[in-house]
């Protein structure tokens, strides 16, 4: 489903909060809470996107079955722009809205849970596909050539060496693809595969809970920054953002973990970067909540 989207001027005074956390300290830039104020149709936020820009951006909610557009004021806040919401009388095939994409600044790309929806990585070029079987503990590669996609590589938890692979949820890459990372729920894991010479990926890497702490407990979602120097995990049932620093080789090295004790960064869903990699859009699912953080190194 896809819709363009309208820009529209409007400011909103809200307040930052500091916070100590474990090893970070951060701003509360931006609350967003479902039914308040101006903003309606974010039951159960499944994801954030922003444009390449970084001025305007789409939420997709899960429980209210819609998608929201927003556009971003010089304060880095979001201001709600435009509400499309599937109901009886307006079938839209958003029910259970799962995820958007910005295509270009006029148009959107949404996949939603019970109308059909694939957990997909495209490389650049268009040429290559990476998909996690959540199910079947399965990740299947595919490679296109003329016109056609075709099954490259499956890797499968079944040996000794990758028995992490379990329940595979999110997946990010490196810009040319020579190194993908999986937020494997089921293990409270993170693996990283490096493309070998011959076009096959190996697994290089295994990072889990035990090692980094709660932020991987149930581990669902990934983010990683555009120079692909720095990854952000975080969990829907549990609280907190791990921030790893990326080696040259694409290893993972855990350098903090950053929550609020008071008001818990619990139940994530998404993560998005804003404007930069210092300042991260968070959607809290069962608070139905999105909040914009500035992380202060």
């Amino acid at each position: 489903m896809y819709k363009p989207t309208i820009s529209a001027l409007m400011l909103i005074a809200l307040g930052s909060i500091s916070f100590s956390a474990q090893s970070q300290t951060f701003d509360v830039v931006q609350t967003i809470q479902n039914n308040t104020a101006e903003f309606s149709g974010l039951d159960n936020p499944r994801q954030l996107r922003f444009n390449h820009q970084g001025t305007q951006a789409v939420a997709v909610s899960g429980d209210d079955n819609a998608v929201v557009t927003f556009t971003l004021n010089a304060n880095k806040h979001l201001v709600q722009d435009q509400l499309f919401q599937s109901s009886d009388a307006h079938p839209l095939l958003l029910t259970g809205a799962s995820d958007a994409v910005f295509v270009n600044n006029n148009l959107i790309l949404n996949t939603s849970f019970y109308d059909g929806a694939l957990d997909v990585l495209v490389n650049k070029e268009a040429n290559a596909l990476i998909v996690a079987g959540y199910e079947g503990d399965v990740i299947t590669l595919w490679q296109q050539a003329q016109g056609t996609y075709t099954v490259k590589q499956r890797i499968v938890k079944d040996d000794t060496n990758l028995l992490a692979l379990s329940k595979p949820q999110a997946l990010v890459a490196s810009s040319d693809f020579t190194v993908f990372y999986v937020a494997a729920a089921g293990s409270n894991s993170i693996l990283a595969f490096e493309r070998q010479q011959n076009g096959q990926y190996h697994l290089l890497q295994t990072i889990d809970a035990n090692q980094v702490g709660k932020p991987l407990n149930g581990v669902s979602t990934l983010l990683l920054a555009p120079d692909g120097k720095r990854l952000f995990a975080a969990s829907e049932s549990s609280s907190g953002i791990a921030e790893f620093s990326v080696t040259a080789t694409g290893k993972l090295t855990h350098i903090a973990t950053f929550d609020d004790l008071t008001n818990p960064l619990a139940n994530i869903s998404a993560l998005a970067f804003v404007t930069d990699p210092n300042h991260l859009a968070v959607s809290l699912a069962k608070q139905d909540s999105i909040k914009i953080l500035k992380i202060r190194k």
